[in-house]
């Protein structure tokens, strides 16, 4: 009996070593999570929740109104995402008509009920909280 409380304690303290070992997840992982939770916002239809989870530049950027309606106008017609793969991640420090900073442009290759083959392209932006959030939406 003692033998199994000490094997049952020592599987236990190896696998409490395994998950500090392995720490935090990667900045490519947390990139990659919150361009899909907020893409699972948008997928929802929760076009305003994904307005404020966007970073201050974008809601600078684009009022709620406007986003809200570009979205029922151009992402709704879709229909919902039949897959998403992540397919590239570039990491720039500078972008087009946005301020100097860390980016991640992610692009997945995407498919819809009412379009077959799609590129959606999220850009992040790692804000002073030390939070990324999206700066940037696409679909080509």
């Amino acid at each position: 009996m003692k033998t199994r409380i000490a094997v049952c304690m020592t599987l236990t303290m190896l696998s409490i070593g395994f998950v500090s070992a392995r720490g935090e997840a990667t900045t490519e992982e947390k990139q990659i999570a919150t361009a899909s939770e907020w893409l699972a916002l948008v997928d929802g239809g929760d076009y305003s929740k994904s307005w404020n989870e966007a970073s201050a530049h974008f809601r600078g950027a684009v009022t709620e109104e406007s986003w809200n309606a570009s979205l029922t106008s151009g992402r709704q017609p879709l229909g919902k995402p039949v897959k998403r793969r992540i397919v590239k991640v570039e990491t720039p420090s500078e972008l087009p008509n946005a301020p100097d900073g860390s980016y991640a442009v992610l692009v997945f290759d995407a498919a819809f009920e009412h379009k077959s083959t799609a590129m959606e392209i999220v850009t992040l932006i790692l804000e002073k909280d030390g939070k990324w959030r999206v700066i940037g939406y696409v679909i080509r």
